[in-house]
């Protein structure tokens, strides 16, 4: 079964676990949280909020991922030292620090980054990242440039709305289709799992891409 980070609002929960879901990523919403959280552990699913690490840790949901503004904003929000400074730590390092502190350092929640490049997921690998999510049509040539760098986080990669698995869609040249072929081909080039949205993958047909490599 292929790990599948299905990126969802709340509405589509509880389909999404009926579907087999087993790692959601959602936007917290306090007054729901608790509950999803149960129905997600109930079904032996993840569920990751996103971007807002004070909310997974008061609710105590799995993990946060973070994405290219939350990186930003986290990086900006660490004081800069006064002096001089040889090299200032990459964003994505600096913006885990202050993850993983908020948090707790002995926490078991998982943080997950977003990045468009090899350098910053080798960064996030050393600065304690559970995973890194890649675009999908970077993903072939970015896994080997990782992998080859001897770092062996765990590679997401994060499809837009061109699908094969449900209605074949076109694609715009930029963006690979979203095809069980390509996800085959990112396996085998070492990505470990795929993040989608409930529309590039809808619900019913989210079953084919978990068991795309059966």
């Amino acid at each position: 079964m292929i790990p599948v980070q299905y990126i969802i609002p709340a509405s589509g929960i509880a389909e999404a676990l009926a579907a087999g879901c087993r790692w959601i990523q959602t936007d917290y919403h306090p007054d729901e949280a608790a509950s999803w959280l149960h129905d997600c552990h109930a079904a032996g699913c993840y569920l990751v909020f996103q971007d807002d690490v004070e909310a997974v840790r008061d609710a105590t949901a799995d993990g946060v991922f973070l994405s290219a503004e939350a990186i930003r904003a986290l990086s900006e929000s660490r004081k800069k030292p006064s002096g001089i400074v040889l090299q200032s730590p990459r964003p994505v390092s600096t913006a885990l620090h202050v993850a993983r502190e908020t948090l707790g350092e002995d926490s078991p929640q998982l943080t997950g980054v977003w990045t468009d490049n090899a350098d910053d997921a080798i960064t996030a690998a050393k600065a304690g990242a559970d995973y890194v999510q890649l675009p999908a049509f970077q993903a072939l040539e970015l896994a080997r440039e990782i992998r080859t760098a001897g770092c062996n986080i765990p590679l997401v990669a994060r499809f837009g709305e061109a699908c094969a698995f449900c209605t074949a869609s076109p694609t715009d040249g930029q963006h690979p289709a979203f095809t069980p072929d390509f996800v085959l081909r990112l396996l085998d080039a070492g990505i470990n799992g795929i993040a989608c949205s409930s529309t590039a993958l809808p619900p019913l047909s989210l079953p084919l891409l978990l068991h795309a490599d059966e």
